[in-house]
């Protein structure tokens, strides 16, 4: 069953790409942080403003503000004014260092709007806390240190996804994972016929990049499955060279109508070229989005 009820979404049939509502935000309260699987942590938010949050697709996204120490999150109502049309990013960098939150964006996993809550999933790498020599961005760090209490802004964005096109390749990382799952939840929920059209192929270092029962849950509800284990430096080969192994092989999900790409950034690309030159896939018959840089801070 999906993690979203059918009434906080805007819309349940999806043909379209969702329309881009008005962003907004509101300050959050953290009530859990918990391990569902080796290398993912699950953190619940809590907001009154969640009750009145209506989502516009299964792979909605949001920008969590996480404070620097000592900058109340509440300090940002008089700072965060963002124009229609406006970059959030821009904004913030007009807004004093020293209180000036850092910015990561994740995808909502659940959303329960009669308890106002929020959960979403933050892939860990292996890293189990923060200390010298600890190579970690600011998403990470926060996640692997926030405690219930603690104080973060949301920021609300949308879905990207849609169902338009029957036979649908979705392709993700272990940071794009809970999306696959989300998106795959809300088809068995809305449209249930579809899923045996829909293929995926997820590029993790582990099974401990990914939210158990994934396999066991999916396996024989989609059209395929493929999961592939190979190092984070390693991946967007990994995924070039299973896209041209299906190819070969004459598989159905090497014949899509549509492509939903997430994780990190050159892998995104090599699919999407790949889809494109090799495939004939239209350009705009492909979602891809990179989540984050191998080797680099994401902006």
């Amino acid at each position: 069953m999906t993690s979203v009820i059918p009434s906080a979404f805007s819309d349940t049939a999806l043909l379209t790409e969702p329309a881009a509502p008005p962003h907004r935000w509101f300050p959050a309260e953290v009530l859990s942080n918990e391990l569902i699987a080796g290398n993912v942590r699950r953190i619940t938010l809590h907001a009154k403003d969640i009750a009145s949050w209506t989502m516009t697709g299964p792979d909605e996204f949001f920008g969590l503000l996480m404070p620097r120490s000592g900058a109340p999150i509440e300090d940002l109502s008089a700072l965060l004014h963002v124009p229609a049309g406006s970059n959030l990013r821009a904004v913030l960098n007009r807004v004093p260092q020293a209180q000036r939150p850092d910015l990561r964006w994740y995808t909502v996993r659940q959303l329960d709007r009669a308890s106002c809550r929020l959960s979403f999933d933050v892939v860990t790498h292996g890293v189990r806390s923060i200390g010298p020599g600890t190579t970690a961005g600011p998403g990470l760090t926060w996640a692997t240190c926030a405690t219930p209490g603690d104080k973060v802004g949301v920021w609300t964005v949308r879905g990207l996804w849609h169902r338009a096109h029957q036979r649908q390749l979705l392709v993700a990382d272990a940071a794009a994972m809970p999306s696959i799952r989300s998106i795959l939840e809300f088809q068995a929920t809305h449209n249930p016929t579809q899923l045996s059209r829909m293929h995926v192929v997820a590029i993790v270092e582990s099974d401990e990049d990914i939210e158990p029962g994934m396999t066991k849950e999916w396996v024989a509800r989609i059209g395929s499955l493929s999961i592939i284990r190979a190092p984070l430096s390693e991946q967007a080969d990994a995924a070039e060279t299973a896209m041209a192994t299906l190819r070969s092989a004459g598989h159905p999900a090497a014949h899509p109508e549509y492509v939903w790409v997430g994780g990190e950034g050159t892998m995104c690309k090599l699919v999407r070229a790949m889809a494109v030159r090799e495939w004939g896939l239209d350009r705009q018959r492909i979602l891809w989005c990179p989540y984050w840089l191998v080797g680099r801070p994401r902006p």
